[in-house]
């Protein structure tokens, strides 16, 4: 597995010095998320700046993280053109604004047929999707979001995941195991809960060792979404932890 982190963790920075603390961490890929600061809708020159920073610094595009919730296929469009132009091979992308249980059936037909549109239009450019493992979406569950994959019914249409602070040891295992065969390969971690909000993942490394211990899948890439007090200290302490952690998985192949 590869460690990567979201630009967003560092969202009042500006791309070249994202990459430049990434690199300073030993990050390998960042996935460059749509905002004014860092990669905004449709802008070229923007682009080609993250394109020949990252290059030149060694550091992968691993995906684009839009806020494309699926409901607008106009939306949809200037997302892929933003990915084309950046260069990502994945779009993050969201599954709707609402979860299953507030959702009508035309709903959910809605947010399937437009990502099945963006997929056909996607895969000619070498781009997969990639849905937000999220609540109040329609992956709210891993039982949700294997529903969704399989009512788009694209191969280019597949699931990120994330383990929660919120739940068990056992219960993210269950969730990560059905999520994983239809993942796209890129998997979100931070060390939240509703009560503390951020802490520093070498806090939570004996549930991080168990998530991610057996996972043998070498393009993997394991994305540090958000960190504790937003810190360049703090994430380059979480990139460190997670080196080690990864480190123990491979040990364990």
């Amino acid at each position: 597995m590869k460690i990567g982190m979201t630009s967003l963790t560092l969202g009042g920075y500006t791309p070249a010095q994202v990459i430049t603390v990434a690199k300073e961490a030993g990050i390998q890929g960042i996935e460059w998320g749509v905002s004014e600061g860092h990669m905004a809708l449709k802008d070229a020159q923007r682009a080609q700046i993250i394109r020949k920073l990252s290059q030149e610094s060694g550091i992968e595009i691993f995906s684009l993280g839009a806020y494309c919730y699926m409901e607008d296929r106009e939306e949809c469009d200037q997302v892929l053109e933003t990915a084309v132009l950046l260069g990502a091979p994945v779009i993050r992308i969201w599954a709707g604004t609402k979860p299953p249980c507030e959702c009508e059936e035309s709903y959910k037909d809605l947010i399937a047929k437009n990502t099945f549109y963006m997929a056909e239009r996607a895969v000619k450019r070498g781009i997969k999707l990639g849905f937000e493992y999220h609540p109040w979406t329609l992956t709210e569950t891993a039982e949700d979001a294997v529903d969704l994959i399989k009512r788009v019914n694209h191969p280019s249409v597949a699931l990120y995941w994330q383990p929660s602070g919120g739940l068990s040891i056992e219960k993210n295992v269950h969730n990560r195991n059905l999520v994983l065969p239809m993942c796209v390969g890129n998997i979100h971690v931070q060390n939240y809960s509703s009560t503390a909000g951020y802490g520093l993942l070498s806090e939570i490394r004996e549930r991080l060792e168990v998530y991610f211990g057996d996972i043998r899948h070498e393009d993997y890439h394991v994305m540090i979404e958000f960190v504790k007090d937003g810190s360049v200290e703090n994430l380059k302490a979480d990139a460190a932890a997670l080196q080690e952690i990864i480190g123990v998985s491979r040990r364990h192949e």
